[in-house]
């Protein structure tokens, strides 16, 4: 089957005009970057019990049964295991429950999901002795720019306003 060269310029034509759409269709720039591009913090709330003078109550309470309830489940003090590192460039918020640091000063809860909102989401603290407070905090991301993001953040500990998602709490042994 022989072809023409007429037959040969239309088709180089269509071809031509097929990768110019593309280039075209490739290069817009109202295209909005996808989100999973971009890596956010856990969120992770601290406590710090602590007597009237400001000394650490952690070594006091370490036998003690605490826990935390959250949305209907009840989580016992470093009962979930970390688990093994997924493998990824992205840090991946490992749900713990409630847990302590390594020189144990103080208590977490989470880490949750940073890129999650969370709001008015309540957790029941109770400290093995009869003694219960409750946490309520909000958390949101608000987009700032085009890779920056504002976190929207909100606590209360037993109903007075906290600076932070890091707070130390006055007990009584």
């Amino acid at each position: 089957m022989e072809m023409n060269r007429k037959t040969i310029a239309t088709g180089m034509q269509y071809m031509l005009a097929a990768l110019a759409m593309t280039t075209i269709v490739a290069c817009d720039e109202d295209e909005t970057d996808p989100v999973y591009e971009i890596d956010f913090s856990p969120v992770t709330i601290s406590v710090e019990p602590v007597d009237e003078s400001g000394n650490n109550l952690m070594k006091q309470m370490k036998d003690w049964k605490i826990t935390a309830e959250w949305r209907g489940v009840v989580f016992e003090k470093d009962s979930l295991e970390f688990g093994q590192e997924p493998t990824t460039r992205f840090y991946m918020p490992h749900f713990r429950g409630i847990y302590t640091n390594r020189d144990s000063t103080q208590i977490y809860f989470g880490e949750l999901f940073g890129n999650k909102v969370y709001k008015d989401e309540q957790i029941l603290l109770n400290w093995g002795n009869g003694d219960c407070d409750t946490i309520v905090f909000s958390h949101e991301l608000k987009k700032k720019g085009k890779w920056e993001y504002d976190a929207i953040e909100e606590i209360t500990l037993n109903g007075v306003t906290q600076e932070d998602f890091s707070m130390k709490i006055v007990k009584k042994l």
